[in-house]
């Protein structure tokens, strides 16, 4: 059995997925695509790209206290045997002051960018809220060695 040739007068395929073709009987014809559909405009696309960017932002932000949580012992020590115990202390405070500023930061920026980098955004979060609490617990402890 030949395939017909639709040169020689056979009648074109049916169209595919009903493009072209009435509505099914009950069913109105479909003036539109649905609203959400379609391409974004583009003032949207580079809202979404700026926000996916803030998420990331948010994570460097968070993990940056982690980076600086492994370095200071390191610092510190070289600091107790050189016997500058004022600067132990002022370093403390800057790198805990330091550690309070990037976990709010972190958290400013995956709260902002939370929808549409839902992933990235709730690491950041996360690192920041740690960050945060970690600061403030620091702060709270080195006031109790002064009461």
């Amino acid at each position: 059995m030949t395939t017909p040739d639709p040169a020689h007068g056979a009648p074109p395929p049916p169209p595919l997925y009903g493009a072209g073709a009435p509505p099914a009987a009950g069913y109105p014809a479909p003036s539109s695509p649905p609203t959400g559909w379609g391409a974004p405009p583009t003032g949207a696309a580079a809202s979404t790209a700026s926000r996916r960017g803030l998420a990331f932002t948010a994570v460097v932000l968070g993990a940056l206290p982690l980076v600086f949580g492994m370095l200071q012992p390191l610092v510190l020590v070289g600091v107790i045997r050189a016997g500058g115990y004022e600067l132990y202390t002022a370093f403390g405070w800057v790198l805990n002051v330091l550690t309070l500023v990037l976990g709010i930061a972190a958290l400013a920026c995956g709260i902002a960018a939370r929808r549409d980098a839902p992933l990235l955004a709730g690491t950041g979060i996360g690192l920041g809220a740690a960050a945060t609490v970690g600061a403030v617990t620091g702060f709270l402890f080195t006031l109790t060695a002064y009461v």
